[in-house]
């Protein structure tokens, strides 16, 4: 008696083609529409950090205020650090990120930083600021991160 079904081999056939199909088509993907990728997800996680130590600083963990400290640094990988306390130098590291090798910012400019600062309980920052993220390779795309007066963080791209 038949029974109507797939057998295993055909099953491992049909997902190896579908493996090499999804990866060819990955690696036919023009390389800027990679990397505007790579750029939207550094841009969305640094927003998300931010929201996260936003947070924080309302709930009063660690009794404290948290921020953001980005460092824009001259040929090497830009890096932003979590921490909690009054200010970057006094604080303590909670957790330091590095962008990806393609994505730099462009506000700070390079060589430069910038602290953001959510206060207790409000969840403020200290000022309204506006964080720029772009591409090594093509500075002109970008992803511009703003902090409002009153904490609302927003990405946009430009």
């Amino acid at each position: 008696m038949k029974r109507a079904g797939f057998t295993l081999a055909e099953l491992v056939i049909v997902i190896g083609i579908t493996g090499i199909i999804a990866v060819a088509a990955y690696v036919a993907l023009p390389y800027g529409l990679r990397s505007a990728n790579t750029l939207d997800i550094a841009a969305n996680e640094l927003a998300d950090r931010l929201r996260d130590a936003q947070v924080k600083a309302s709930a009063q963990e660690e009794g404290s205020k948290w921020g953001l400290h980005l460092d824009a640094v001259n040929g090497a990988a830009d890096t932003y650090i979590v921490f909690y306390g009054n200010d970057y130098v006094g604080g303590t590291l909670a957790i330091t990120v590095t962008l990806p090798v393609i994505v730099q910012f462009s506000d700070p400019a390079q060589g430069g930083t910038k602290d953001i600062i959510f206060s207790k309980i409000t969840g403020y920052p200290n000022a309204a600021a506006t964080i720029i993220l772009s591409l090594v390779n093509d500075p002109a795309t970008v992803r511009t991160i703003t902090i409002s007066r009153v904490g609302v963080i927003n990405i946009s791209k430009n």
